[in-house]
């Protein structure tokens, strides 16, 4: 029996999950949205003076091809529901003209002669200082050899949970802090 499955939210999550039970051949789903349009907080409008308001991030970091394949799907198809609002020079809808890009590049330094990708703790195995690596690695097994136990460790709530990632950071600066200048 084909279980109804019901996907709460029309954001880019929500969507993904409706996308993805399509490509799995479930027909039996329903999207609820509670707004007359889809996009949750990745949505823009505009105020009566004209402006453009953005909800929340627009701002896509992705490696991944099958993501980018089908965000890609998902700009040519409003570009085609909306075809009638599209600046001329858009309406051949050539995908390159209908995204705006940036490339995005930040460097971490070690020395006056060395620089690492960010972020910095995806990075640090580029170092050519073995060293740098060592530390690294030493300074993670510090982090975690100073847990008392598993129950003191475990996280209950939100706030408990902002608090271990500060402590990690922390820890992680300072164990690294050799390096930076």
């Amino acid at each position: 029996m084909d279980k109804k499955i019901v996907v709460i939210g029309g954001g880019p999550t929500g969507l993904g999950a409706c996308t993805r039970l399509q490509q799995l051949g479930h027909k039996n789903w329903l999207l609820i949205e509670k707004n007359d349009y889809t996009g949750g907080l990745a949505t823009s409008f505009s105020d009566p003076h004209g402006f453009w308001w953005d909800v929340g991030g627009h701002v896509t970091f992705s490696h991944y091809k099958y993501f980018n394949d089908l965000i890609d799907q998902g700009v040519i198809a409003y570009a085609k529901k909306h075809h009638d609002i599209l600046e001329e020079e858009d309406k051949d809808l050539k995908l390159e003209k209908l995204w705006c890009t940036h490339k995005r590049e930040s460097w971490a330094r070690f020395d006056p002669d060395s620089y690492l990708p960010y972020p910095f703790q995806n990075n640090f195995f580029y170092s050519k200082n073995t060293q740098v690596i060592k530390d690294c690695f030493d300074g993670l097994l510090e982090i975690f050899a100073q847990r008392e136990n598993a129950q003191s460790n475990k996280i209950n709530n939100f706030v408990n949970q902002i608090f271990k990632i500060i402590d990690f950071i922390r820890l992680g600066i300072f164990s690294l802090g050799k390096y930076f200048q």
